[in-house]
């Protein structure tokens, strides 16, 4: 069990926690509960629709200043209150279980990108070794190309100092 009663308790549209304290959660009447920007991004006031569920809803700012029948969802030990306890057993079960089920698919998610991962590494390993193995052929080219110019050259002063010109072209009168 968290060591907080209330670890939980999460936008449930973007995974906010209310303990991380970096934005303001509303219960909306559907029993959504909302942060603030995932409010504003659709427009969701006082009387609006919920952006899960899509009916027309009110909004509840989560803390202190709640009415008590907001509260009650959040008690840490439903099973103190006779009167309430299944209504608050159910909302918290439900609130936990859609965590839970949003963490059972980023782990999904992650699992994927990691074997997507090892793939993608095993394919640069081997698009890796073919640019060594073209690097390497592309050196002995160079140096055949080198040699075959050199040879080149050397028949060219050859072939030249043969044919009788090997002196200088243009005399001086």
């Amino acid at each position: 069990m968290a060591s907080n009663p209330l670890s939980w308790v999460h936008c449930n549209r973007c995974f906010t926690f209310l303990l991380q304290k970096t934005q303001k959660l509303y219960l909306l009447s559907c029993q959504h509960i909302i942060c603030e920007p995932c409010i504003e991004q659709d427009e969701v006031s006082n009387s609006s629709r919920c952006p899960l569920c899509k009916i027309d809803v009110k909004s509840q700012l989560l803390g202190g200043q709640m009415p008590e029948s907001c509260k009650i969802l959040f008690h840490n030990k439903p099973l103190s209150d006779k009167k309430n306890w299944m209504n608050i057993i159910q909302f918290q079960v439900k609130h936990r279980k859609h965590l839970s089920r949003a963490i059972a698919l980023t782990d999904s998610k992650l699992h994927e990108a990691k074997a997507k991962l090892a793939d993608l590494k095993s394919d640069l390993r081997v698009v890796i070794k073919k640019r060594d193995e073209y690097k390497k052929k592309r050196i002995a080219l160079e140096k055949h190309l080198q040699r075959f110019k050199e040879e080149h050259r050397k028949r060219n002063e050859s072939s030249f100092a043969e044919s009788g010109y090997g002196g200088s072209v243009l005399s001086r009168h």
